[in-house]
């Protein structure tokens, strides 16, 4: 928590919250455990790894598909029950 506070300050842009979330994204990653994209981001490496690029690609286009459109429902929700 402290990590993604300190990486999130790094930024000081007006559109800083999805720049210091595109970091911390990059630097789990780079750390393997540290966040949930950094788990998405080596399951797809060790899918490619393990001889298996096209279920990597599916994984990838499913799971950001399906966030994003699972996000927007719920934010469309949100909307209507304002």
């Amino acid at each position: 928590m402290l990590s993604r506070y300190g990486i999130s300050r790094l930024t000081l842009h007006t559109d800083a919250l999805v720049w210091s979330t595109v970091r911390i994204n990059i630097a789990g990653s780079f750390l393997g455990g540290f966040t949930t994209f950094s788990t998405f981001s080596v399951q797809i490496v060790l899918e490619v790894d393990s001889g298996e690029p096209g279920r990597a690609a599916w994984y990838l286009l499913a799971s950001v598909i399906g966030g994003v459109a699972a996000a927007a429902a719920g934010y469309a929700l949100g909307r209507k029950l304002a």
